[in-house]
């Protein structure tokens, strides 16, 4: 019983190779259950068996998430809290960038500099002594191509419409802890986001791997009190006080000793 108390989750997303992947690794080294997300099914499995060379394949599953797709989002939240059901460490290296690199522009700026050759249409770059002086490159001189609906996508996927409701997540949790703190035995928590409220009574699915994160946090809370908690809608002009505390959440760390973890790549 106490060993199962102690044990911590984690979620890695883009882990099938890279520096996803060596996070993944230390992470189960040091007896961390983590889920090794890739958005292709086949290349995560192979990164999931490549694990079982390093003894901790036992420590880790595997779960195919496009952070591109909300309903592979939600199914990937879904799933931590049905067999986990809580969420200490999410770490989104998974991105989407903002702008087209052409295969030319990128093989000007790295002709000279470091060793690669393209094969089916992909830079491949090859390990070892012959492939150093990657410092050599100037990353900014690569020239790319500005487009709309990439940069769109970028924003949506990477930033769009998090950081407000990313607030009210960090100012509940904050409340909660507090109100643990204080042996509370009943609560009743009222909010004006109708996004967070209606995600945590279930009523809206949670679609945003960052969002996904707080939520599992915070239902993992929830669950102190069973059915001694309800959370409520109510809209913002009755509830100025508590959105200032929402505000202030944003630059305050919560138990930052309670996910600091050393990575070493």
């Amino acid at each position: 019983m106490a060993e199962e108390a102690v044990k911590r989750y984690a979620v890695v997303t883009g882990a099938n190779r890279g520096i996803g992947f060596a996070t993944v690794k230390q992470l189960a080294s040091n007896g961390i259950t983590v889920v090794l997300t890739a958005r292709d099914e086949k290349r995560g499995l192979e990164a999931l068996e490549k694990l079982k060379e390093f003894g901790v394949s036992d420590r880790v599953v595997f779960h195919q998430l496009d952070v591109t797709d909300s309903v592979s989002v939600a199914t990937l939240a879904d799933f931590v809290k049905t067999q986990f059901g809580k969420l200490d460490i999410l770490i989104n290296n998974a991105a989407v960038v903002g702008s087209i690199v052409t295969p030319e522009n990128f093989k000007s700026a790295l002709s000279g500099k470091v060793r690669f050759y393209v094969h089916q249409g992909k830079v491949i770059f090859p390990f070892g002594i012959e492939a150093t002086r990657p410092e050599a490159i100037n990353w900014s001189e690569i020239s790319t191509i500005p487009n709309y609906k990439v940069a769109e996508q970028c924003l949506k996927t990477n930033y769009y419409e998090i950081t407000n409701n990313q607030a009210k997540y960090e100012a509940l949790i904050i409340g909660l802890e507090i109100l643990m703190e204080l042996e509370a035995t009943e609560v009743e928590v009222f909010g004006n986001s109708e996004l967070v409220i209606n995600q945590l009574n279930g009523e809206y699915k949670c679609r945003h791997i960052t969002m996904a994160g707080y939520y599992l946090v915070t239902t993992q809370l929830l669950r102190y009190w069973g059915d001694k908690i309800s959370v409520s809608h109510i809209p913002i002009e009755s509830n100025t006080i508590a959105n200032e505390m929402a505000q202030l959440a944003i630059g305050v760390q919560i138990q930052e000793k309670r996910f600091e973890i050393e990575v070493e790549l």
